[in-house]
C-alpha cells in the first residue's frame, strides 16, 4: 500500500490555516479573563462551581467509499481488496466504515483484518451478491474494540425502477454499531445514499428523504459518542433541506473542525480529485464526510483530519487509487468533563459517584 504525498502546495495551505487558528485562539486567550492551564484559557465559572477532568484519550476513524463492484462495472477490484486489508492490518485505526464493500467474499476478506466487524448478515440480511449484488447494502463497521450491536435500518425510500440506476435492486440503509470503548459507549452510523449521477428531480426528493431518515437515528442515539462516517451523494451546502445542512444540525464535520475555511477547497474532494487514478477527470466534489458529536460531558475535539489517498500497484504494475473515491481520517481527543456545584453540602458531594 502506498499513500501518495500531498503537493507542497497543499502542504504549505494547511500550515497557514494551522497558523492563523493558533494565532487566532492566542488573540481570545489575551482579550477574556480567566485561568491559563495547559491547554489554553479554562472555562470562566461561577465561584461556586467546580470542573473535574479525567484523562485525555484519542480515537482514530477510517471512512471509505470502497467501489467494489466487480468487472465490468468496477476496475482492479480483486488487487484493490487486498491491498485494503493489508492496510488495515499496518495502521493503527480504532474504528472502520467502509461503504460498496458488496460481495460477501470481500467483506471476509477485510473484516479479517480487524479484531471486531459487524457480522455479514446483521447488514447485509437477503443479500445474494454473485455477479451484482441484490438486496446488499455494502456498509460495514470494523473495530479494535467490542462491537455489541449491529443492525441495518433500511430506508424506506430507496429510488425509481425507472431511472435505471440500479438503486431499487440494492437495500441501501444506515448501518448503525454499538461499540464500547474504554467504559464509554460509541453508535456508528454509516450510510451511501441514492445516486447523484442521474440528476432527475425524484433522485434528490428521495435523497432528502433518506436524509431525513438518517437524521432521525441519529437523534434517537443515547451513546455517549456518535460518529457518522458515508457517502452523502451531496455537496457540502449549509441548508436545512439539503443532506448536509440536515446532518449538520446534529453533528459537527470533522474537516470544517479542523479546516473552518476547507470546505468546497478541491483539495478535500472525496471525489473526482486531482489525485485520484480514476476520477481525475470528474469535476472535483466532496461528497463524503466524517461528522461527530459528543454528549455535554464529553469535550471531544478534531486533532487531525486528513485524506490518506491510498494507492496499490496492479499486476501489470501500474499505481492505482484504492477506490474511486478518497478515504477520510479523523484523529480526536476525548475527555470526560463534570462540572459540579461546590455550594452543595459537604456531605452530598461525598456520596456523588462519577
Amino acid at each position: 500500500m502506498l499513500a501518495r504525498p500531498a503537493a507542497a502546495w497543499l502542504q504549505h495551505l494547511l500550515m497557514m490555516v494551522s497558523s492563523l487558528s493558533q494565532v487566532s485562539a492566542s488573540a481570545s486567550s489575551e482579550s477574556e479573563p480567566g485561568l491559563t492551564g495547559l491547554d489554553g484559557p479554562l472555562p470562566v465559572l461561577n465561584s461556586s462551581t467546580s470542573v473535574i477532568h479525567s484523562g485525555k484519550q484519542r480515537l482514530t476513524v477510517l471512512n471509505l467509499n470502497f467501489w467494489g463492484l466487480g468487472w465490468p462495472w468496477g476496475s482492479d477490484k480483486d488487487v484493490r481488496i487486498q491491498a485494503l486489508r493489508e492496510e488495515l492490518l499496518r495502521g493503527n485505526y480504532d474504528i472502520v466504515l467502509l461503504q460498496e464493500l458488496w460481495y460477501k467474499e470481500d467483506y471476509a476478506i477485510v473484516s479479517s483484518a480487524m479484531p471486531y466487524a459487524t457480522p455479514y448478515e446483521s447488514i447485509n440480511s437477503g443479500c445474494t451478491s454473485f455477479l451484482l449484488p441484490i438486496g446488499c447494502s455494502g456498509l460495514a463497521v470494523l473495530s479494535k474494540f467490542p462491537i455489541v450491536e449491529a443492525k441495518l435500518v433500511p430506508f424506506t425510500h430507496r429510488g425509481n425502477f425507472w431511472r435505471f440506476d440500479g438503486e431499487i435492486f440494492v437495500r441501501k440503509g444506515v448501518g448503525v454499531a454499538r461499540i464500547l470503548w474504554h467504559e464509554k459507549t460509541i453508535d456508528v452510523f454509516t450510510t451511501h445514499m441514492v445516486s447523484y449521477f442521474t440528476k432527475g428531480k425524484e433522485n434528490k426528493i428521495t435523497r432528502y428523504l433518506q436524509a431525513m431518515e438518517t437524521v432521525s437515528l441519529i437523534g434517537l442515539s443515547d451513546a455517549d459518542i456518535a460518529i457518522f462516517g458515508g457517502d452523502l451523494n451531496a455537496a457540502p451546502i449549509e441548508n436545512q433541506h439539503h443532506p448536509y445542512g440536515m446532518m449538520r444540525s446534529v453533528m459537527k464535520d470533522s474537516l470544517t473542525e479542523k479546516f473552518p475555511s476547507a470546505s468546497l477547497h478541491p483539495a478535500f474532494a472525496t471525489f473526482g480529485n486531482a489525485d485520484n487514478t480514476y476520477t481525475h477527470n470528474s469535476i472535483p466534489e466532496r461528497i463524503d464526510y466524517l461528522m461527530f458529536r459528543a454528549k455535554s460531558h464529553i469535550d471531544m475535539k478534531v486533532l487531525d483530519f486528513s485524506m490518506p489517498l491510498f494507492m496499490t500497484m496492479t499486476t501489470e504494475g501500474s499505481a492505482v487509487s484504492l477506490s474511486d473515491h478518497e478515504a477520510l481520517l479523523g484523529v480526536y481527543e476525548i475527555e470526560v468533563v463534570r462540572v459540579y456545584n461546590e455550594s452543595l453540602p459537604r456531605r452530598a458531594l461525598d456520596t456523588i459517584h462519577w
